[in-house]
């Protein structure tokens, strides 16, 4: 098997093969989101909400999705005026699949129901008692999510590397400070 393709899938993947899937999972992550009640609330955050219409999930990631598109389109042509839209696209259509796997996982029935015990007990942490499966579980998740995070990081930081042909520190640093005030920005919108 090819491990680029779950590493560098830009490297590895044809363009016009990367942009249908990343935009079926668009899709599917949006539904997914409003279905499960999560919000898209900034370009690194998936929170669960109360209700919502499934138009909110659809506009969120719409606007992370073109917000990055704009800031790292513009850093890859300052970069190598050679970048390519849809490759940069498709490295944040795929950088976007591990946080529709994280509205999954959070929906587990196992972690909703000790979401929502914490949740009632919030204001009153004395009487939050968990259980040693309960707090195995809270670890589990916690550290599955943070490599999901890590993951994604890693594909988008990867297909941009890919698309601009960067190489030097320099461009790296630049990404990392892209996608820093990327996330100020949505979190000021969303």
């Amino acid at each position: 098997m090819d491990w680029t393709v779950l590493w560098n899938p830009l490297k590895s993947l044809k363009s016009t093969t990367i942009l249908p899937i990343g935009l079926l999972f668009f899709v599917l992550g949006s539904w997914a989101a409003a279905y499960f009640d999560f919000a898209f609330d900034g370009v690194l955050d998936v929170h669960q909400v109360g209700d919502r219409e499934t138009w909110h999930a659809f506009m969120e990631n719409a606007i992370i999705v073109a917000l990055l598109a704009v800031m790292l389109y513009g850093l890859g042509y300052a970069i190598n005026r050679k970048t390519r839209l849809i490759d940069i696209l498709n490295a944040i259509l795929v950088f976007r699949i591990p946080f529709y796997v994280m509205v999954l996982w959070s929906s587990f029935p196992f972690f909703a129901n000790l979401f929502a015990y914490i949740e009632e007990n919030k204001d009153n942490l004395a009487n939050l008692h968990l259980e040693i499966l309960q707090l195995l579980g809270l670890l589990v998740f916690a550290v599955f999510i943070l490599l999901l995070l890590v993951y994604a990081i890693l594909l988008l930081f990867n297909g941009f590397k890919t698309a601009t042909n960067a190489k030097k520190w320099q461009h790296f640093l630049s990404f990392g400070v892209v996608l820093f005030v990327a996330e100020v920005i949505s979190k000021i919108l969303l």
